[in-house]
């Protein structure tokens, strides 16, 4: 909302509870067409916890074969940190937009 303050306007406390089902039901569908051993990033433009940490943690208990992963890219180490598998960009640090990213590696195929 930093460079449209607007959306602030058109919004409602009681949206983010929707909001975040809805992203859960997005992310869940997407992680059932990771291939084994596959990498799903969940990009969400909101630092807030309940459509960042919440949503993933709702993931990862229905999508068991999906596992937190650490970035490996060094301008994702670099916000992260080492041997963590997300972070948040934030306006008044980064200069950008608000931003929650994270990473899970799908389980490889057994033989």
């Amino acid at each position: 909302m930093r460079r449209r303050p607007e959306i602030a306007l058109r919004r409602d406390p009681t949206d983010l509870g929707s909001m975040a089902s809805t992203q859960i039901a997005l992310v869940t569908h997407a992680a059932g067409h990771v291939r084994p051993g596959g990498t799903l990033v969940y990009v969400v433009c909101s630092i807030l916890r309940e459509e960042s940490e919440d949503v993933i943690e709702a993931l990862l208990r229905a999508r068991p074969e999906l596992s937190p992963s650490p970035f490996e890219a060094p301008v994702a180490v670099a916000a992260a940190g080492r041997d963590r598998f997300c972070f948040r960009l934030l306006p008044y640090v980064h200069g950008t937009d608000g931003y929650f990213v994270a990473q899970l590696r799908s389980r490889p195929a057994t033989l």
